[in-house]
């Protein structure tokens, strides 16, 4: 079973594409992050075009099985977020819970691959159907959902919860821009930013954003929906 490390533990070579509309896997990248892997022959590659656009995902088809290859997208890439999420993931995988397989690296046994400072994880490609929304597959859901609740109240974490870090700042920004110009009220679009600047320099420090957002604006947690409603809790 592979082990999350610390980022000054893991694997460091290579070099990553520039952005694109959706970005991609380039041959010489997956080689890169290959090289670090025992997954046999390959005898087929493909793009998995599913999920966030600025992760890119391929599929690998060799002599020992099928494997998802993934891009963390930056300002999700943090290591020591990584670790922390493959942490909990061996855990639930080991009690048995439906988790896909983290494949660990051919030396140290790592949970993750980093190359040219981003981050890289392969697992074992599960296939699946898509969600055909009828009450059956709800009741699994809801089942699974307990079932995982049920588990967790006997995980204890390896490290303690990574800070909010400037990559994620940065990536917020970002988002509230895109928010705007999706054609979000613009009154709506100026709170959304007004929160996220009270907030910025308390995440700056440290400080989780629930714990500063109750600090600041107790009792005061909603932001407005596109439809003018009652927002979501911080």
């Amino acid at each position: 079973m592979p082990t999350p490390r610390h980022p000054s533990e893991a694997a460091s070579a290579g070099a990553a594409l520039p952005g694109q509309s959706r970005s991609v896997l380039a041959p010489g990248e997956l080689a890169s992050v290959c090289a670090f892997y025992e997954l046999g022959a390959v005898r087929s590659v493909y793009a998995f075009n599913r999920g966030s656009r600025q992760s890119p995902k391929a599929i690998l088809e060799t002599e020992r099985g099928k494997y998802l290859i993934k891009r963390r997208a930056r300002g999700r890439d943090d290591p020591s977020r990584v670790a922390s999420s493959h942490d909990l993931q061996l855990f639930l995988h080991a009690a048995g819970f439906p988790t896909p397989a983290i494949i660990g690296t051919r030396h140290g046994n790592n949970s993750m691959a980093q190359l040219d400072g981003r981050v890289y994880e392969v697992f074992a490609f599960v296939e699946g159907e898509a969600f055909d929304r009828t009450p059956g597959p709800c009741e699994d859901a809801g089942r699974q959902l307990a079932r995982l609740h049920a588990l967790v109240r006997d995980y204890r974490p390896r490290w303690p919860s990574p800070a909010w870090t400037p990559g994620q700042h940065d990536l917020v920004a970002t988002q509230l821009g895109e928010i705007a110009a999706r054609g979000v009220a613009s009154r709506d679009a100026r709170r959304l930013r007004e929160v996220f600047d009270r907030l910025r320099p308390s995440m700056a420090g440290g400080e989780r954003v629930t714990d500063a957002a109750r600090r600041l604006a107790p009792g005061e947690h909603g932001l407005p929906r596109r439809d003018g409603g009652g927002g979501a809790g911080l």
